[in-house]
């Protein structure tokens, strides 16, 4: 296949055409913009072409498959490198280590190929991956799966299909959903530059975000996240008039609150002080317009002061939060100030930080999609870890007492409860005597 112009979707790199050619023909055969190259300098150049892409890359042995992938990659370092999956053409005799090279994040999936067992494989881990990266091409037509199975009994062909019908049903549901809060975005945008009042439906928001799943509505889900988090920037309360001091506890005050859960949701700007959200079933938010560029998060030029000692130092935060919003506006907040930030959101992600960089300072969410926060924190303080000694406060959407505690006596410095305000950040570094400094 000679190379063209096209935008590659799923490129193969193989050392020979003669061996793959039932594997290229599949690939081909059932997705458009495919590429096949036998040069390592071809892999780089698609990585420097920033469209999303799938890489098979298939070599007499894992051994080399890998090292020409990161060949590959380094070459390409220079510039911006696409967002992409890598796939391992390995034969029979490489599973074991390539299923390891899979469990370690080294490659995003591997293929037995040589000899190819299973056809239709090829296709689903294009399918899997093309979506992981936000692309939505499909491959071949789809049919009636029911109409061809004449071996399926009557019984069975009306249970699947009821369920085939009410899984449609749900994913339009779902679309209209997505519109729905993509048109109400607009519309809040819209209002607020002509310093208007806001509604926005909460309930609605939060529960279709949190019902995503699958990474096939990715570009939708993106698109939406960023109109939200704009408006958030735009009309999220100013810190110094939303902060509590009940929204924070460090480990060497004496008493718990007796509030089992605090609610501390950034109350937004209301147009007058009459113009309060009246109590419905559905949460709604009421925000004027701000007639300011930058975020409100950050409005203050407050800073904290450190001992004399610490005045030179540069603190290293690590954040750990799976939520993006959340995890955008504490991005927003902090980037303010001359800090090295870095984030995770996952535990597996987390540990990795932790075992390689030592930090001044460690914001962590409590619950996190593979793990929980409480079992992060005690493998720091029970195993030799770099972070040991360091400050680490809890982060949480609700405040529940007996969390806290075990938070505390897990060796938790501190716990405060989201969103991240400005008082809370100046208040955590004059206490563990950070510099804070504003960027000029």
């Amino acid at each position: 296949m000679a190379k063209s112009s096209l935008v590659t979707h799923i490129l193969m790199f193989t050392q020979s055409r003669d061996n793959d050619a039932l594997l290229i023909n599949i690939i081909s055969r059932n997705f458009s913009k495919v590429l096949v190259v036998e040069k390592i300098r071809a892999i780089s150049e698609a990585l420097r072409d920033l469209a999303p892409k799938v890489i098979f890359v298939s070599c007499e042995t894992l051994q080399e498959s890998l090292a020409t992938y990161y060949q590959a990659l380094d070459d390409a370092q220079n510039g911006k490198i696409c967002e992409h999956c890598v796939v391992a053409v390995i034969s029979r005799h490489d599973e074991k280590d390539a299923f390891e090279a899979y469990t370690n994040g080294i490659i995003d999936d591997y293929l037995v190929a040589r000899p190819l067992y299973e056809l239709h494989r090829p296709v689903v881990i294009c399918q899997h991956l093309l979506k992981k990266v936000g692309l939505t091409e499909g491959s071949a037509q789809k049919t009636d799966f029911l109409k061809y199975r004449e071996n399926y009994n009557d019984a069975a062909k009306e249970i699947i299909a009821k369920g085939i019908e009410r899984k449609e049903s749900m994913r339009k549901d779902f679309e209209d959903s997505l519109s729905q809060i993509d048109k109400a975005l607009d519309a809040a945008a819209d209002r607020i530059q002509k310093h208007q009042t806001v509604k926005l439906d909460m309930d609605m928001l939060k529960k279709t975000l949190s019902a995503i799943k699958s990474d096939e509505i990715r570009p939708e889900l993106l698109k939406i996240q960023n109109k939200a988090m704009q408006l958030l920037e735009q009309v999220v309360s100013d810190a110094q008039s939303s902060f509590s001091a009940e929204n924070m506890l460090f480990s060497d005050e004496t008493e718990l609150p007796d509030t089992a859960i605090i609610n501390t949701k950034p109350v937004l700007p209301a147009a007058s002080a009459s113009a309060q959200p009246s109590p419905t079933p559905t949460q709604t938010a009421t925000a004027a317009a701000k007639p300011t560029v930058s975020s409100p998060l950050i409005t203050a030029a407050v800073q904290a002061k450190p001992s004399p000692a610490a005045q030179d130092k540069t603190p290293k935060v690590l954040v750990i939060e799976d939520d993006e919003i959340s995890l955008h506006l504490t991005k927003v907040l902090l980037g303010n100030y001359k800090l090295e930030f870095d984030s995770a959101d996952t535990g597996r992600s987390a540990f990795a930080c932790l075992s390689n960089r030592e930090y001044d300072l460690i914001l962590m969410d409590i619950n996190l999609p593979d793990t929980n926060g409480l079992y992060i924190l005690d493998q720091i303080r029970t195993t030799a870890n770099l972070n040991k000694q360091t400050p680490i406060i809890m982060l949480t959407g609700n405040k529940n007492k007996n969390t806290v505690r075990q938070a505390i006596e897990a060796g938790a410095k501190g716990y405060i409860i989201k969103p991240l305000h400005q008082t809370s950040v100046i208040k955590l570094f004059e206490k563990y005597q950070l510099p804070l400094l504003q960027k000029a």
